[in-house]
């Protein structure tokens, strides 16, 4: 049975189209509690980011850290595609979560529909998010 391979090499056909950078300085997503805050708060976080975007179109958010007063998460989607996009809630809760579970420091991702940033931060949010 040939079914293993063939969904194998089409995850991986997945994960190749996007290529991700993870920070190598700067803060963290916290400890385990700040990272169950933070990820009890994505789906929210991504509901104001999810919808149409036209080509070069971006959203950007900042949660306000949980635990860590005086932290802050910022977050930014945007359509590098040659067409209108949509984001969807599925993408981005995606997305953020493989960012916080694989990259510490944040990341930066670059695919064939999306550049987006997942980036954990010192200071106050400027406007609040969720």
């Amino acid at each position: 049975m040939q079914f293993i391979p063939i969904v194998s090499l089409l995850l991986l056909s997945w994960y190749s189209s996007v290529s991700g950078t993870c920070f190598t300085t700067g803060p963290t997503w916290g400890d385990a509690n700040q990272r169950k805050i933070l990820d009890d708060n994505i789906e929210n976080l991504c509901r104001q980011m999810t919808g149409k975007f036209a080509v070069g179109a971006a959203a950007s958010r900042c949660l306000k850290g949980g635990e860590k007063p005086g932290n802050r998460y910022d977050f930014l989607f945007r359509n590098v595609n040659k067409e209108e996009r949509t984001l969807t809630m599925e993408t981005c809760t995606r997305l953020i979560r493989k960012d916080i579970a694989t990259c510490p420091m944040g990341a930066y991702n670059q695919g064939s529909n999306w550049w987006y940033t997942s980036d954990p931060n010192e200071g106050e949010c400027l406007t609040t998010g969720p």
